[in-house]
């Protein structure tokens, strides 16, 4: 299951994950940086793909660089017109909050959640956005059992 988080987006709104969940639809969450060059490149392809497939995916990018750097990212954000939501993960004295409970390792790093909260797909690195489009057109649909449950114990088994 993806950990809930609870951040503060760009525009001062909340940002929880909770608060997509169930829709229908999944979730995208990005971590990306201003300071990753394959972010740099990335992110307006995203936003692009989350403009197109907005009634099949909500987008919510997890920036890994911090408030004291608005003045680069924020620019970048409307230049590029990067519409979805997205806020600064808190800083840690060794890492990021968030970008830890995930396991996060680098940058760009998606994980898409199914409505039910189940993470489906985890990426490192750039992705081409047509196998981007297939992996949420699959979490849109169960293709798996989602509970292994185990054999009743036959009554008088030990």
């Amino acid at each position: 299951m993806a950990p809930e988080f609870r951040l503060t987006a760009f525009d001062g709104s909340p940002l929880r994950l909770a608060d997509y969940l169930g829709k229908g639809r999944p979730v995208l969450i990005v971590f990306w940086s201003y300071f990753c060059f394959p972010c740099q490149k990335e992110m307006p392809l995203v936003a692009d793909m989350a403009r197109n497939l907005s009634d099949r995916v909500q987008v919510v990018g997890i920036c890994l660089d911090g408030p004291e750097y608005d003045e680069k990212i924020l620019p970048y954000v409307e230049a590029n017109r990067i519409t979805f939501p997205n806020a600064y993960d808190r800083q840690t004295d060794d890492f990021f909050e968030v970008a830890a409970r995930y396991g996060v390792v680098g940058t760009p790093t998606f994980y898409l959640v199914d409505p039910a909260g189940r993470v489906r797909f985890i990426h490192l690195g750039r992705l081409p956005i047509d196998v981007l489009e297939k992996v949420i057109a699959s979490a849109q649909h169960p293709s798996f059992c989602a509970e292994i449950l185990p054999p009743q114990a036959q009554k008088g088994s030990p």
